[in-house]
């Protein structure tokens, strides 16, 4: 219902009961409306706050991403750079033929006992002294022990010891 056309309609008459009903259904009709829209206004203006703090929070955690990325991607580039002046002999050496030998960045504790004539203990303590050099790290427990992990330096030293 159209308030303008009602008063216009209205204009130079006199008002009686019903015109005055009918005015005052349009007039509450009009602040429901308003209401209605006021209401919804609110839940937008919410809906905006809670979305801009959403926004805030991605922001904030696709800088740290960025940081971390370039942080892995430097770590990395160093990776490729990384040497080592260890050189390994006896057992770690040849813990360092095994791995060539069966072609693998993974090797068990227990896979190489089985294969070289040492103890378990000895094949042990080369694993550890690979690791302490960051040849090898400790990756996975199994039922074939200790597995350990190539480092990016322990493959290229693994390329450079002569194979068995």
């Amino acid at each position: 219902m159209d308030i303008f056309g009602i008063l216009t309609g209205l204009k130079g008459k006199v008002l009686d009961a019903a015109h005055f009903d009918l005015l005052r259904s349009a007039y509450d009709l009009q602040n429901q409306n308003l209401e209605q829209l006021k209401d919804n206004n609110a839940a937008i203006t919410e809906s905006n706050g809670l979305l801009r703090e959403r926004c805030d929070r991605l922001e904030t955690e696709i800088g740290r991403l960025k940081a971390e990325n370039a942080e892995l991607r430097a770590e990395q580039a160093k990776g490729k750079e990384e040497t080592t002046d260890y050189v390994p002999d006896g057992i770690p050496l040849l813990i360092l033929q095994l791995y060539r030998q069966v072609d693998d960045h993974l090797l068990f504790d227990q896979q190489a006992g089985s294969v070289l004539p040492h103890s378990q203990l000895e094949i042990e303590v080369a694993f550890a002294e690979l690791s302490a050099n960051n040849i090898v790290s400790l990756g996975i427990m199994g039922d074939r022990g200790a597995g350990y992990f190539l480092s990016t330096v322990g493959k290229k030293l693994v390329l450079q010891v002569a194979p068995k």
